[in-house]
């Protein structure tokens, strides 16, 4: 199954991060997170890190959809300080969020930031404008997992 299927109020907690800012849209964010110096500055000064987080900002229109995009933030999760001339540390966002799982495929990722939005109109909630994209790494494609929350206002 590639996609999502429901979307659900939660309450996305904030994470440290370990993180960089860039500009990117949906069709340039994974070419940017890639690009990110993430992992080599992360193995270089052995810190510890747990999964990848994308903060979005101002993304309440379309703007993510179409070139230059918006500011992001690309990072890793950090349980301590970090001291990094070129990573930032960052608290992400944090508070009540529609959220949808994106399953396997990253192309059609665009698919399920489409149903949240959807379903935020439909059901009256109003997105803030930050979204935070959690990826849950597996080998297997078909098997990853993006936890996508848009923030509500």
């Amino acid at each position: 199954m590639n996609g999502a299927q429901s979307v659900t109020i939660v309450e996305c907690a904030p994470r440290q991060l370990a993180s960089v800012r860039r500009q990117a849209s949906l069709a340039t964010l994974t070419a940017a997170a890639a690009a990110a110096p993430l992992w080599e500055r992360a193995y270089a000064n052995a810190i510890r890190h747990g999964r990848p987080v994308i903060v979005l900002h101002e993304a309440a229109g379309d703007a993510f959809f179409e070139p230059p995009g918006v500011p992001v933030d690309i990072g890793i999760e950090v349980d301590t300080s970090i001291s990094d001339p070129v990573l930032a540390a960052l608290t992400s966002p944090g508070g009540r969020a529609a959220m949808a799982r994106h399953v396997g495929n990253e192309g059609t990722i665009r698919d399920t930031h489409q149903l949240i939005r959807d379903w935020c109109a439909a059901h009256g909630h109003t997105i803030s404008g930050t979204v935070v994209m959690i990826h849950f790494w597996d080998d297997e494609p078909a098997r990853r997992v993006t936890e996508i929350n848009y923030l509500l206002a």
